[in-house]
Protein backbone atom coordinates (compact mmCIF):
# COMPACT_ATOMS: atom_id res chain seq x y z
CA UNK A 1 0.00 0.00 0.00
CA UNK A 2 1.37 3.46 0.80
CA UNK A 3 3.60 2.52 3.71
CA UNK A 4 0.92 3.27 6.31
CA UNK A 5 -0.38 -0.27 6.86
CA UNK A 6 -1.70 0.30 10.40
CA UNK A 7 -4.85 2.17 9.25
CA UNK A 8 -7.40 -0.41 8.03
CA UNK A 9 -9.82 2.31 6.88
CA UNK A 10 -7.34 3.85 4.41
CA UNK A 11 -8.35 3.09 0.83
CA UNK A 12 -6.02 3.09 -2.12
CA UNK A 13 -7.53 3.98 -5.48
CA UNK A 14 -5.79 2.84 -8.67
CA UNK A 15 -7.17 5.83 -10.59
CA UNK A 16 -7.37 9.55 -9.91
CA UNK A 17 -10.68 10.62 -8.39
CA UNK A 18 -11.25 14.37 -8.68
CA UNK A 19 -12.46 16.16 -5.56
CA UNK A 20 -16.18 16.80 -5.30
CA UNK A 21 -15.93 19.55 -2.68
CA UNK A 22 -13.34 22.08 -1.64
CA UNK A 23 -11.03 24.41 -3.52
CA UNK A 24 -10.17 21.90 -6.28
CA UNK A 25 -13.76 21.04 -7.14
CA UNK A 26 -15.29 22.40 -10.32
CA UNK A 27 -18.96 23.24 -10.51
CA UNK A 28 -20.77 21.87 -13.52
CA UNK A 29 -22.73 24.57 -15.34
CA UNK A 30 -26.40 23.83 -15.79
CA UNK A 31 -27.54 23.58 -19.40
CA UNK A 32 -29.40 26.64 -20.58
CA UNK A 33 -33.02 26.00 -21.44
CA UNK A 34 -34.05 27.94 -24.48
CA UNK A 35 -37.56 28.99 -25.26
CA UNK A 36 -39.36 26.27 -27.22
CA UNK A 37 -37.17 23.37 -26.04
CA UNK A 38 -40.08 21.78 -24.21
CA UNK A 39 -42.05 21.40 -27.48
CA UNK A 40 -39.11 20.20 -29.56
CA UNK A 41 -39.19 16.66 -28.14
CA UNK A 42 -42.93 16.37 -28.70
CA UNK A 43 -42.60 17.63 -32.28
CA UNK A 44 -39.86 15.08 -32.99
CA UNK A 45 -42.03 12.25 -31.61
CA UNK A 46 -45.06 13.32 -33.69
CA UNK A 47 -43.00 13.73 -36.88
CA UNK A 48 -41.31 10.39 -36.25
CA UNK A 49 -44.69 8.67 -35.91
CA UNK A 50 -45.91 10.27 -39.16
CA UNK A 51 -42.74 9.18 -40.98
CA UNK A 52 -43.10 5.65 -39.59
CA UNK A 53 -46.70 5.41 -40.82
CA UNK A 54 -45.74 6.81 -44.24
CA UNK A 55 -42.85 4.34 -44.51
CA UNK A 56 -45.12 1.42 -43.64
CA UNK A 57 -47.66 2.54 -46.25
CA UNK A 58 -44.89 2.83 -48.86
CA UNK A 59 -43.76 -0.70 -48.01
CA UNK A 60 -47.30 -2.03 -48.51
CA UNK A 61 -47.71 -0.17 -51.82
CA UNK A 62 -44.44 -1.55 -53.15
CA UNK A 63 -45.51 -5.07 -52.14
CA UNK A 64 -48.80 -4.56 -54.04
CA UNK A 65 -46.86 -3.31 -57.07
CA UNK A 66 -44.67 -6.41 -56.98
CA UNK A 67 -47.79 -8.59 -56.87
CA UNK A 68 -49.32 -6.65 -59.79
CA UNK A 69 -46.36 -6.25 -62.14
CA UNK A 70 -44.39 -9.45 -61.55
CA UNK A 71 -45.50 -12.88 -62.74
CA UNK A 72 -46.98 -15.03 -59.98
CA UNK A 73 -44.12 -17.52 -60.02
CA UNK A 74 -41.53 -14.75 -59.35
CA UNK A 75 -43.43 -12.82 -56.67
CA UNK A 76 -41.75 -14.64 -53.72
CA UNK A 77 -38.29 -14.00 -55.20
CA UNK A 78 -38.90 -10.28 -55.71
CA UNK A 79 -40.60 -9.95 -52.32
CA UNK A 80 -37.64 -11.59 -50.61
CA UNK A 81 -35.18 -9.40 -52.52
CA UNK A 82 -37.13 -6.28 -51.54
CA UNK A 83 -37.17 -7.40 -47.89
CA UNK A 84 -33.40 -7.96 -47.97
CA UNK A 85 -32.89 -4.47 -49.40
CA UNK A 86 -35.04 -2.98 -46.62
CA UNK A 87 -33.13 -4.90 -43.92
CA UNK A 88 -29.70 -3.95 -45.31
CA UNK A 89 -30.78 -0.31 -45.61
CA UNK A 90 -32.05 -0.31 -42.03
CA UNK A 91 -28.83 -1.82 -40.70
CA UNK A 92 -26.81 0.74 -42.67
CA UNK A 93 -28.86 3.64 -41.24
CA UNK A 94 -28.55 2.34 -37.68
CA UNK A 95 -24.79 1.82 -38.09
CA UNK A 96 -24.33 5.39 -39.35
CA UNK A 97 -26.47 6.74 -36.52
CA UNK A 98 -24.44 4.88 -33.90
CA UNK A 99 -21.15 6.05 -35.46
CA UNK A 100 -22.22 9.67 -35.07
CA UNK A 101 -22.96 9.19 -31.38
Amino acid sequence: MTGNDNNPDAKEYPVYIPPTAGPGAKEKPLPEIQKGDDWTGLAIIVLGAIILIAGFQLFLVIMQLINTWIADQYVPVFSAAFDVVIIVGGIWLIRNYLKKK
